[in-house]
């Protein structure tokens, strides 16, 4: 069965507006929220690669916008009226979390599971320090 999906909040990031989308598991009333930011996720292909087998170019771009948001979900800052109290994370995309969640005074605990050690998520430092210049 196809459930439908609503609009449910915006989340502002980095000067950028991204919606927040509410759907179910089909047959379930298990909420599932989903980002919905197209310019960066709706292409051909899929999250990590483009359709001949290519990494994204902007791939460490996306996957930081996406911890972002779920810092601001976790923080209850994206009016969804939930509040965690355990941020499961896993693998490098979502790696950014835990350490952005720690900057915040009061913060729900986290738990990190690597999948795959094969898949680091490893990008040039300059994208950490906004230093593109080199």
């Amino acid at each position: 069965t196809t459930e439908e999906i609503y609009y449910k909040s915006t989340v502002r990031v980095n000067n950028t507006d991204v919606n927040i989308l509410e759907t179910r598991l089909p047959g379930t009333q298990v909420i599932v929220w989903l980002v919905d930011y197209p310019e960066f996720f709706d292409f051909p292909g899929n999250p990590y690669v483009d359709e001949q087998g290519n990494a994204w170019a902007n791939t460490a771009e996306r996957f930081a916008l996406f911890c972002r948001i779920a810092v601001e979900v976790a923080m209850n800052r994206s009016y969804l009226e939930w509040t965690p109290d355990i941020i499961h994370c896993n693998d490098w995309q979502s790696g950014l979390v835990p350490a952005l969640l720690s900057l915040e005074a009061s913060r729900p605990a986290t738990v990190f599971t690597i999948h795959n050690m094969a898949y680091q998520g490893i990008f040039p430092p300059d994208l950490c320090t906004g230093n593109t210049n080199s």
